[in-house]
């Protein structure tokens, strides 16, 4: 099978890049001279004969043009094919048969493939001038790689490669410059989660993937729920992308919730790639504290007419017990590939470790947290509690996934790819969110949901120039249905003139919320080679959220009991009396609403020497808020003209619906400096923003006590980050050490900022609150360790974070404003470490893992003043470490097949632990199977 270039070259000789067969200055005609007097051509009339005659000479005028034409093509081909060979030993000088050499073109995107022979020897032929990356693989050996330049048509360049045993292995990121690069090259902490990682890791969910990599941590717990805070900040304040398309929603209210990773199947993650620091520049808001982006397994051609293959991947864990398989089925030829997969899944409640009696009533009796009593009536919120059993209520979840890929390749440098997922998740409670323990409340998820179809078209050398070109577009559907069910006591003192008793009354709430957001969206993008040394990239993005919500509400009131005021004693008298009995209403907490960002961006990357590369990107986008009239929603009740102090009514939307735009600019610049080719000293400031989401501009109704009103005239969340850092590759270490500095200003926040009696209390708003700055610094190693026919590798990473408020004003007490006090939210230090053994074939394998996190001491004031402190708060910032050991063995592991068994245990000691910041304790020990089949 042809190679891309020499198939182009051969179908289209005299193409865009003709000209370069001619030499400087030579002309076409001075090539037809030379030739002539090599003798190809002797003479050719120009006396054309009427009638048969000249039909003799118009037929030998053709034969002679033709072979003229074959001619030049060859010997042009042989004037401008440039080639890169060479020979791969290793330490010992032998030959390395079999090695797989990757060559990519990093202006195209596109790979070429081979193998060494029996002498170690491997060539690419048909090259055109540009930036190329040479990777080197081999079972038992570090990856080696190397960055190299053609200048020049017809270079011929040798490149040897010396092999040492070891597990090193070259990581790559597409998310950081929108294009495959070493991650030497790219000056951002970049760390990918690849499919081998995944396999050694069998993890119970997509979010738990992440919980080794520095400065992640995460929110929530369960298969499903987890999803990552990143640098101390999470949910919409930190981008999910899948295959580069965004999964975040302007729907999503910020801190209280967040987009869920595990509506992505881990069964059918290529890798998971992390990039920490501002992304704005290239993917806009949101991308405050990094970007995420899970890119999916492609199904790939065959060199036969066709070939049926399949696999599965399963999951089970002893601890619910908790089990997931994902069948897959796939079709190839040689110019297209379809995969079609299917996933089902179910966890029960999962139980936590020992010992498992933690209680509250400590926390009560030294006033740490308050609880309230009506008489003999105990009210639910912080009511004593001591946990009898490890089971964790509410933690459940099932579902399935259906997924379906496939590609169309019209030449070698002409693709289309389309692809549907259908995402469903059924049944999704909330850890411990369930009496007696941490809330007054049970809540949960019935439904979560995903719809997507994409198409993406790529078409790569186009010119000498225009390296590529990327056309694609996705629609997606998310239905996510809410669940709240919860009652409270309330106390009513006597007014002036009535009878001296206080009624104690318990209401009741049940709410159904449906949040359906439609969202389309397309993303172009453009690659030019601007010379040798020089890669532009150009694009176009645009999507548009479409929320239309649907809420009921079942309200019971009913009156318990009075308590006497002076001059009676203070007794009870119990009562049972229905006030409301079962009242629904279908009130809009957000009205139908248009989220829709239109931006152009670009990135430059320039080769200053070999030694220093810059890259610098621009963003200009432009915000388009729609909110239009809505039945059953109402942002200005009546009761907010009794507020005191009186309300900014200007702040809140009309009746009658509101359109607004807005614009942003942002940019990063980074430069990469390579004192030696295995070492990069890296910088980059950067500029990010998130502007406010639907939830926090228009969100209107009660609260967790009082009620809460929109505000329109919310400003974006702007940041400012300074990454700098280190990166070391070689074939005995790889690590990287960086700090960064963030400067965030506006951030949003809910605060109280009047009270209302007719409102029920307090009256809150979301308010640009804030100024915050974040600093740390993060580390990982590896360090591969010989052994007679073994290896022995040494592994992990470290961060610490430090965070603090700058300032921020309450809107009520102006004169004392916070100043230079802890952030929340932040981790200060996290470590993992571990030890991993295996066989010079890879076929055997195990390790050992330690992950661990220190108590948090800098608490926010905020936290410990809030009138909703409960215990788990507190239990939230003590430090923990687990240990787990995994194994595995890879019965079969070839390019077209693969079986392979991974068993782990893991919280070995069965802690009992939160990960920090979190309500529900985290799983306890649970023994792991995880099983790969494959055949293609």
């Amino acid at each position: 099978m042809l190679a891309p270039q020499d198939r182009r070259e051969m179908l289209f000789p005299f193409g865009a890049g003709s000209r370069s067969i001619f030499h400087r200055g030579e002309s076409a005609a001075g090539v037809g001279r030379r030739w002539g007097r090599h003798g190809f051509v002797t003479s050719i009339s120009d006396k054309i004969v009427p009638g048969r005659g000249g039909n003799m000479v118009f037929r030998r005028l053709c034969i002679v043009s033709l072979t003229l034409a074959l001619t030049l093509a060859a010997s042009a081909r042989a004037q401008v094919e440039s080639r890169i060979h060479g020979h791969i030993v290793d330490q010992s000088g032998a030959a390395v048969v079999g090695a797989t050499v990757t060559l990519l073109n990093i202006a195209t995107g596109t790979e070429r493939t081979t193998t060494s022979d029996e002498s170690g020897f491997y060539q690419f032929v048909g090259l055109s001038i540009g930036i190329y990356r040479l990777r080197v693989q081999k079972a038992g050996f570090s990856e080696i790689s190397r960055n190299l330049e053609i200048a020049e048509l017809g270079e011929s360049m040798e490149v040897n490669f010396d092999l040492m045993p070891g597990g090193i292995t070259e990581q790559v990121t597409v998310t950081a410059t929108r294009g495959e690069r070493d991650v030497l090259n790219v000056p951002v902490r970049t760390q990918a989660i690849t499919q081998t990682v995944l396999a050694r890791q069998n993890p119970a969910g997509t979010g738990d993937a992440l919980l080794n990599v520095p400065s992640v941590t995460p929110v929530n717990s369960g298969p499903y729920l987890v999803r990552p805070r990143l640098r101390g900040l999470d949910s919409t304040r930190l981008l999910i992308l899948v295959d580069g398309e965004r999964l975040n929603n302007s729907r999503t209210s910020t801190g209280a919730a967040g987009v869920e990773v595990g509506l992505i199947d881990p069964g059918i993650i290529e890798a998971v790639e992390v990039v920490h620091g501002a992304g704005s520049a290239l993917y806009g808001t949101d991308a405050l504290s990094g970007t995420i982006n899970i890119i999916t397994q492609m199904p790939r051609t065959v060199d036969e007419a066709i070939r049926f293959g399949g696999g599965f991947t399963g999951y089970f864990s002893s601890n619910e017990p908790g089990r997931r398989g994902t069948a897959r089925v796939d079709v190839a030829g040689r110019r297209f590939a379809v995969r079609v997969s299917g996933m089902l899944e179910r966890f029960p409640n999962y139980s936590a470790g020992e010992p498992f009696n933690e209680s509250n009533i400590p926390m009560i009796e030294a006033g740490v947290i308050e609880h309230k009593q009506f008489g003999p009536i105990s009210d639910v919120f912080n009511e004593p509690f001591v946990r009898s059993s490890s089971e964790i209520p509410n933690s459940q979840e099932h579902g399935n996934n259906i997924n379906v890929v496939g590609r169309y390749f019209f030449t070698e440098n002409q693709s289309l790819k389309v692809s549907w997922l259908r995402r469903r998740a059924l049944d999704i409670g909330f850890p411990d969110f369930a009496l007696p323990y941490q809330i007054f409340e049970t809540f949960k998820l019935p439904l979560s949901k995903l719809d997507k179809a994409s198409v993406r078209y790529q078409m790569t050398a186009l010119t000498t120039w225009f390296s590529r070109l990327v056309i694609g577009g996705y629609w997606q559907h998310q239905d996510r249905r809410l669940f709240n069910d919860f009652f409270v006591f309330g106390l009513s003192e006597p007014e002036p003139g009535d009878p001296p008793f206080a009624s104690v009354s318990r209401v009741d709430i049940q709410s159904n919320t449906g949040q359906n957001v439609k969202t389309f969206g397309y993303d172009v993008q453009a690659n030019f080679l601007l010379g040798t040394k020089n890669v532009l990239t150009v694009g176009s993005s645009l999507f548009r959220d479409h929320n239309k919500d649907f809420r009921e509400t079942v309200v019971s009131v009913r009156l318990v009991g009075a308590i006497g005021r002076p001059p009676l004693p203070p007794d009870f008298f119990p009562l049972d009396a229905p006030i409301v009995e079962g009242v629904v209403s279908h009130d809009l907490r957000l009205p139908i609403s248009n989220f829709q960002n239109f931006a152009i961006f670009f990135q430059d990357e320039h080769e200053v020497s070999r030694s220093i590369r810059l890259i610098g990107s621009l963003r200009i986008d432009r915000f388009d808020i729609d909110a239009r009239k809505t039945p059953l929603y109402n942002p200005r009740p009546p009761e907010l003209e009794s507020a005191d102090p009186p309300l900014d009514l200007s702040t809140v939307p009309p009746v009658d619906g509101v359109k607004f735009n807005r614009s942003s600019i942002t940019g990063d610049i980074g430069v990469v400096y390579h004192p030696l080719e295995s070492v990069s000293l890296t910088a980059r400031v950067g500029r990010s923003f998130r502007h406010p989401n639907l939830a926090e501009l228009f969100f209107s109704g009660p609260a967790e006590a009082g009620a809460l009103v929109p505000n329109i005239k919310l400003k974006p969340e702007k940041g400012t980050t300074l990454d700098v850092g280190v990166k070391v590759r070689t074939t005995r270490f790889s690590g990287s050490l960086s700090y960064f500095h963030s400067w965030y200003k506006d951030f949003l926040t809910r605060e109280q900022v009047s009270f209302s009696a007719e409102a029920g209390g307090p009256i809150f708003q979301t308010l640009n609150f804030s100024r915050v700055r974040i600093k740390g610094v993060e580390a990982d190693w590896e360090v591969p360790i010989q052994a007679p026919k073994s290896i022995f590798s040494l592994f992990g990473n470290f961060s610490y974070l430090y965070g603090v408020v700058k300032e921020a004003i309450n809107p009520l007490d102006r004169e004392h404003p916070l100043r230079d006090v802890p952030a929340g939210g932040i981790t200060p230090y996290k470590i993992v470490a571990g030890l991993r053994w295996n066989d010079r074939a890879n076929r055997l394998w195990w390790e050992y893992s330690a992950r661990s996190q220190t108590h948090v001491h800098r608490v926010s004031p905020l936290l410990r003043q809030s009138p909703l402190l409960q215990a788990a708060d507190l239990w939230g910032l003590l430090g923990f470490t687990i240990h787990t050991v995994r194994g595995g063995i890879n019965l079969v592991d070839r390019d077209n097949s693969r079986v392979s068994l991974t068993l782990a245990l893991e919280n070995l000691g069965n802690k009992f632990y939160r990960e920090q910041f979190q309500f529900a304790p985290a799983r306890g020990r649970s023994f792991t199977i995880g099983l790969s089949l494959k055949y293609f």
